[in-house]
């Protein structure tokens, strides 16, 4: 079998994506510092929304056992130890920056705990919809999380489930339990099964009753119903290449925009040598107009037409404080793909559209034909322009000046990326 690629292809698949044992993007290591511990005590959490992760109650509370003791789900887990010194701190991968978080949601008997993050985290998202998962009393489930062999590492383990037994309430699945024990580190981490090669989601790894303390599981329905009393609806997967691609990888198809007038939504653009995703925005930054056409919307709006590298930086700075997203310009090689690999809807065709291109009711009438977008290497800023004809053509300038002298109808636009190298 050829090594694990996370390239779109057939051989792309939530089993060969775990065979190459690397952390999903959305998991993340749990730990509680406290003054009285010299180590803290950790687990796993899901990225269930930018700003929330689910964990386990018995990993973000102190206990007098390493592993808490009840005989059954029934009976509360009840904390032994409180020490005002006590924090949650989370790390997206187990490598990334730590993140102090709060505690909003719990629930004792089935041993959830919902975090609040201080910031947004953009582009991840975990496959939790809510998906009947598939039967068979001999299933294979993966179970992933943290454990710590020196330092906290990513590990999986592949355990059998009949997601059908367990608990139910209202012929709806609350809990169960897999076979063989885990390591303390897996609570809180997600269990998975495949089907046509992409997860299902099954559960969350939970501390059980005295007959099954690490084998315990609370199932999809139940996570469901826990988010739901917080208000939260985890977002689903898109079909198609890409988003097949992103439930297997752990990532959104397209990150929202909270604030469309000003600013589009950002699709996923997978960088097939990297394996990793470029958040692209769908148009350009739209210009300002006069009061009596404000209503239109940005999609309808001629792009903004920016002369100088200089007046760039505002401009980023007020995306940014209003999207609430890490926004940078593109790299050269990242307008090039999007020109010339993206899917047809979101591949950039051509110049920012002007108002000639529309018709008078406000609706799109022509393609554009030539584009100029300011992109960014190493602190340098240029334009490119990007010609689709009988050969594409890629053509660089210092400015809008020297656009313009060659391009009359080229407009020097912005298209945002989400960089990800930030939370």
């Amino acid at each position: 079998m050829p090594p694990y690629s996370s390239a779109i292809g057939p051989n792309h698949s939530w089993s060969r994506r775990m065979e190459s044992e690397s952390a999903l993007p959305y998991l993340a290591l749990v730990r509680l510092h406290s003054n009285a511990r010299d180590n803290p005590q950790f687990g796993t959490g899901i990225l269930i929304d930018p700003c929330h992760v689910l964990t386990c109650f018995h990993v973000v509370h102190e206990f007098s056992t390493r592993t808490p003791q009840r005989p059954t789900t029934n009976e509360k887990l009840r904390p032994d130890n409180f020490d005002k010194s006590q924090r949650v701190v989370v790390n997206l991968g187990g490598c990334g920056e730590d993140l102090v978080a709060t505690i909003v949601h719990e629930d004792e008997h089935d041993d959830l705990a919902l975090l609040r993050l201080p910031v947004a985290i953009a582009g991840v998202q975990a496959p939790i919809e809510l998906i009947t998962p598939p039967t068979g009393a001999a299933l294979d489930v993966w179970v992933c999380g943290f454990d710590f062999r020196e330092r906290y590492r990513f590990v999986v383990h592949v355990r059998k489930l009949d997601p059908g037994l367990g608990k139910q309430i209202n012929g709806r699945l609350q809990s169960g339990e897999h076979s063989y024990g885990i390591e303390g580190g897996i609570s809180g981490g997600p269990i998975f099964a495949e089907e046509n090669g992409l997860p299902v989601f099954i559960g969350m790894a939970v501390l059980g009753g005295l007959g099954s303390p690490t084998g315990h599981f609370a199932a999809s329905d139940r996570i469901h119903q826990f988010l739901r009393e917080n208000g939260i609806v985890p977002s689903r997967g898109s079909d198609g290449p890409v988003g097949r691609w992103c439930r297997v990888e752990g990532y959104a198809s397209v990150v929202k925009s909270r604030c469309p007038d000003l600013i589009s939504d950002h699709y996923c653009l997978i960088e097939e040598d990297a394996g990793k995703p470029c958040f692209y925005g769908l148009r350009p930054v739209a210009a300002a107009i006069e009061s009596s056409r404000a209503h239109l919307p940005a999609a309808v709006r001629l792009a903004a037409h920016i002369k100088s590298p200089m007046e760039i930086d505002p401009i980023l700075a007020r995306l940014r404080e209003v999207s609430g997203l890490s926004l940078r310009l593109p790299t050269e090689a990242e307008f090039r793909r999007a020109c010339t690999s993206a899917e047809p809807q979101r591949r950039v065709v051509g110049r920012p559209p002007i108002l000639q291109d529309y018709d008078p009711d406000e609706s799109f009438r022509a393609p554009p034909d030539t584009s100029a977008e300011w992109v960014e290497d190493g602190g340098r800023r240029c334009l490119v322009l990007f010609r689709e004809g009988s050969e594409r053509e890629f053509n660089k300038f210092a400015d809008a000046t020297s656009l313009v002298r060659e391009f009359p109808l080229a407009r020097a636009a912005i298209r945002t990326v989400i960089d990800r190298s930030l939370p």
